[in-house]
């Protein structure tokens, strides 16, 4: 998953406008707590095909990225 893809699919999550998204963004602020952290992982799960295990550390949209980046591989 590029970051392009993966961007649009937290700011249709999010229901925020994709270029209010930025990687450094924290994710409590475009409004995903942990409950919708939960939801917007099986979406990228979906999208992605590998299993993310997700823990509280990850805190940013970019660091969310990361992770799917790096499981993807691992699926791949």
């Amino acid at each position: 998953m590029d970051s392009d893809s993966y961007l649009d699919v937290l700011a249709d999550f999010a229901e925020t406008p994709r270029e209010r998204i930025t990687m450094e963004a924290e994710l409590a602020d475009i409004g995903l707590d942990s409950l919708s952290l939960l939801e917007i992982i099986m979406r990228l799960e979906t999208a992605t095909g590998a299993s993310l295990d997700v823990d509280q550390g990850v805190t940013t949209v970019q660091e969310l990225f990361d992770h799917v980046r790096e499981r993807a591989g691992e699926a791949s």
